[in-house]
């Protein structure tokens, strides 16, 4: 979340410069009807927490470079899956391939994953887990 945070401050420098008036901040809206910009996360080793559990879990289809290249292993990514159960970001922790574009597809296919999200004291809540995929050609 670094680039929005960085392109108002931005904004706001330069309002400041090339105007008298005072610059004006603009708090961020809420991405959905009675959610607010900010939900608690949870890490997936909260105590009394109940880790998502998946739903649906495409793999990572193979980019043609990578099959040619016959790249193989594992990839771990970091995901924050929200209190409804979908994958809301994810980031390579274990990279096999930045090179030949698995690691971006492994990437995609965890944004399309589902889970039944996690819970804590009986209610839904975020979680920050990992999530590994193994590359195997067959």
């Amino acid at each position: 979340m670094r680039v929005p945070f960085t392109v108002a401050v931005f904004t706001l420098v330069l309002s400041a410069l090339h105007s008298s008036a005072p610059a004006r901040v603009e708090a961020a809206q809420p991405q959905a009807p009675g959610m607010s910009a900010f939900a608690r996360v949870y890490p997936s080793s909260t105590p009394g927490l109940t880790a998502p559990t998946p739903i649906s879990k495409p793999s990572p289809p193979y980019t043609p470079q990578a099959m040619q290249q016959k790249v193989q292993g594992a990839i771990d990514l970091e995901i924050t899956v929200d209190k409804d159960g979908r994958v809301r970001d994810a980031m390579v922790v274990k990279s096999l391939d930045a090179l030949y574009g698995m690691d971006d597809e492994a990437v995609k296919a965890a944004s399309r994953w589902t889970f039944v999200p996690g819970r804590l004291n009986g209610q839904p809540v975020a979680v920050r887990t990992v999530l590994g995929f193994d590359i195997r050609l067959h």
